[in-house]
């Protein structure tokens, strides 16, 4: 039996032009790569570096500045706010840190800065407060703002008195029928107020005042509330309120005053 042997083929000749163009190839393959991985590199590198330079003390917070109101204190804003120094200033949102300190009950407003030199500065401004509501269930009474927000208890009123409205919790803004008491003592000018004790709300909307030394004003509803209110201030100015029943100031051009027949008699001696 014959043994054949396997001859191995001849290498083929290459023409030393396609080598060298094949070589010219690899070696502009391999520059268009150096061309964007050097500056995909670079762009990484200064990423690194700006992150690891933001989480240094040379991007942290320095000092905290607050300029606080009468009633809510320093302490409370610097709480609300959630920043202290050593805190990185990337982190922070003046926007959320806004919206803590608005929910604080006294503020009404707040200008929050981050400045790069380290500082945040806090500003905030006060709600005004206006009339104080009782709140049977605690045993005291609440103070409300203009737009009746309860900003806090009291230990005393001491403040015009709203009556007829549903308490509410503590940074909560007053419901039903107060709307139009908020309405009528938001319109009470400094002359007037003087001689209101309570504006009392009743569940048909229509508004009475109390007022000193006695008597009621007949308010009606929180309607046509700058020609009541003209009405009643040219009442007080030229009628002697003592002994003062009602002043009827629902028709605003027609004003009506009854009196107390019991107190012009005990005033007269009679």
């Amino acid at each position: 039996m014959s043994t054949r042997t396997m001859e191995q083929p001849s290498p083929v000749a290459v023409d030393p032009r396609i080598a060298a163009r094949r070589e010219q190839v690899e070696r502009d393959r391999g520059r268009r790569r150096r061309r964007w991985l050097l500056p995909g590199l670079a762009v990484g590198c200064l990423g690194a570096g700006a992150w690891f330079a933001s989480r240094t003390a040379l991007l942290d917070v320095d000092a905290v500045r607050i300029e606080s109101g009468e009633h809510v204190t320093e302490e409370q804003i610097r709480d609300a706010a959630g920043v202290a120094p050593g805190d990185q200033l990337v982190d922070l949102d003046a926007a959320s840190i806004r919206d803590r300190l608005l929910a604080l009950p006294w503020v009404a407003d707040a200008t929050v800065q981050v400045e790069w030199s380290g500082t945040v500065a806090i500003q905030v401004t006060e709600r005004q407060p206006l009339a104080a509501v009782e709140d049977r269930a605690a045993g005291g009474w609440l103070l409300v703002d203009t737009e009746g927000r309860v900003l806090g208890p009291l230990a005393e009123p001491g403040w015009l008195v709203l009556e007829g409205v549903v308490p509410a919790p503590v940074g909560e803004r007053l419901a039903g029928p107060a709307d139009q008491a908020l309405a009528v003592a938001r319109s009470l000018t400094p002359g007037v107020r003087t001689r209101v004790s309570a504006v009392l709300v009743g569940a048909d909307g229509e508004v009475r005042l109390r007022v000193l030394p006695s008597g009621e004003v007949l308010f009606g509803p929180a309607t046509e509330v700058e020609d009541k209110m003209l009405a009643l201030r040219t009442v007080f100015g030229q009628v002697d309120d003592r002994c003062l029943a009602t002043l009827d100031v629902r028709v605003p051009d027609r004003p009506v005053i009854t009196r107390d027949r019991a107190c012009e008699k005990g005033a007269s001696g009679g």
